[in-house]
């Protein structure tokens, strides 16, 4: 085999089927959760674009990019998708404004999204009075 072809069929082995895709996404998020154990408590990765364009405003957004690198986020503001003549080139963004109410996009296809939902004044004081009443009814 002349080396132009064996360059073109290494590089097609290179792509993976969906199946194998999805189980190395499922594994990276799962490392993600192991190492970020901490930072990553409480939140949800974000797997498809259905559940991207479904989050509530306010929610909290972190998310780690390509290399690994976690990044604090913020408060999630919009999602929106970015207008560009040539198709190939739209992304999925996500406006976030942080506590100096600074704010900014990130795309989803270049990073891994994280999202919690808004805690509320009320919701401990309902949490704690949900569990009270689940305690008495044992």
């Amino acid at each position: 085999m002349n080396p132009r072809l064996k360059e073109i069929d290494d590089l097609v082995n290179l792509i993976k089927s969906p199946k194998e895709y999805k189980e190395e996404i499922k594994k990276k998020i799962t490392e993600f959760y192991l190492l970020y154990k901490n930072e990553l408590e409480d939140y949800k990765h974000i797997k498809t674009i259905n559940e991207l364009y479904n989050l509530k405003s306010a929610g909290y957004i972190r998310y780690i990019n390509l290399d690994g690198k976690l990044k604090y986020g913020g408060i999630l503001l919009k999602v929106f998708k970015s207008e560009n003549e040539i198709e190939f080139y739209n992304k999925n963004l996500i406006l976030l404004q942080n506590t100096n109410n600074k704010k900014w996009s990130v795309s989803w296809e270049n990073n891994y999204i994280f999202y919690k939902k808004q805690i509320k004044k009320g919701d401990n004081m309902r949490n704690l009075f949900i569990s009270l009443l689940d305690n008495e009814k044992k």
